[in-house]
């Protein structure tokens, strides 16, 4: 008997996905396809942000080092944007991290993680640990030792210096000062001396820190009443209310403005003493050469005349 009729399949003709096409007769084999697995949210998290663009072009077909094209292939390399640093001008090139300037000397700088104390401004002496720099700006967020509290301070070559007072909220102030390193990893001898303390007891003060206790007490006069610490006071306001915790980096002596009061002093040779100021200050009468200088407390014979 002759060759069997099959009915002509038009799926089969046109091409079904997997399916080898052939004559109908012909048996079907499925084409083996690579596995490919599926992506999960943690391969997307996994990816940096500045290889977004390198994964996307994977993604395409493309490789690294493979051409691209299919006639002529040609290895094209990806565009890399850099960002250029703040106050370069066009045209310029920034020069390697850590290459000093022509006829400088090399200039050492503060590190995250060095030991450091302030040297100036309301938190001064205090000492604190750096965790971070703004090479852009000059800045350095240093954390204090003393109450956790996190402040900005300038630097240049490894000193701060002092620029102003400015909130940048979040709990970080910007209170500038000398920042000098307290034995971070830096040789050259032992570490300074930090400066003798000057509270006393019935001492007139201000209070000049913005940041203690919000502000409530900025600008304040008030007379201390007893020491914590030799840098630590307890002071009173004139209306009668006690503010405990005072740093001696928050404060400032009030100067007497009229006559016949106590000041003590409280730094130099005669730290501790007290006595009154005069109530006017004499005009020094004009010198003459038969009038000798008149100096107050020293007769004035004890002294040469002119001739």
């Amino acid at each position: 008997s002759g060759p069997q009729n099959t009915p002509w399949d038009p799926q089969i003709s046109r091409g079904t996905p997997g399916v080898t096409p052939g004559p109908p007769d012909s048996p079907q084999c499925p084409i083996p396809t690579p596995p490919v697995s599926p992506q999960t949210p943690q391969d997307y998290e996994a990816v940096p942000v500045g290889q977004f663009g390198l994964a996307m072009l994977r993604g395409m077909g493309w490789s690294q080092g493979q051409g691209i094209g299919r006639t002529f292939p040609r290895v094209v390399p990806p565009l890399e944007q850099r960002p250029r640093p703040r106050g370069l001008g066009l045209g310029a090139e920034a020069a390697p991290p850590g290459t000093p300037k022509s006829g400088e000397p090399p200039q050492e700088g503060p590190a995250p993680g060095d030991t450091v104390s302030i040297e100036s401004g309301p938190h001064r002496g205090v000492r604190g640990k750096v965790e971070a720099l703004e090479p852009e700006t000059g800045r350095a967020l240093v954390r204090l030792q003393l109450g956790g509290q996190m402040v900005t301070v300038f630097w240049v070559g490894g000193l701060g210096i002092w620029g102003g007072c400015q909130d940048f909220g979040e709990g970080v102030l910007d209170f500038g000062g000398v920042l000098g390193f307290w034995g971070g990893g830096i040789s050259g001898g032992p570490p300074p001396a930090p400066p003798p303390h000057w509270l006393r007891r019935d001492l007139r003060v201000r209070c000049v820190d913005r940041s203690f206790r919000g502000g409530v007490f900025y600008n304040c006069k008030m007379q201390i009443e007893d020491l914590l610490a030799p840098d630590t006071c307890v002071c009173r306001t004139d209306d009668g209310r006690l503010v405990e915790g005072l740093p001696e980096a928050s404060l400032e002596t009030v100067v007497p403005r009229g006559g016949s009061e106590r000041v003590m002093v409280v730094l130099g040779e005669h730290a501790g003493q007290v006595s009154e100021t005069p109530p006017q200050i004499p005009e020094t009468p004009p010198q003459t050469p038969e009038t000798p200088p008149q100096i107050p407390g020293i007769p004035s014979s004890t002294l040469p005349k002119h001739t």
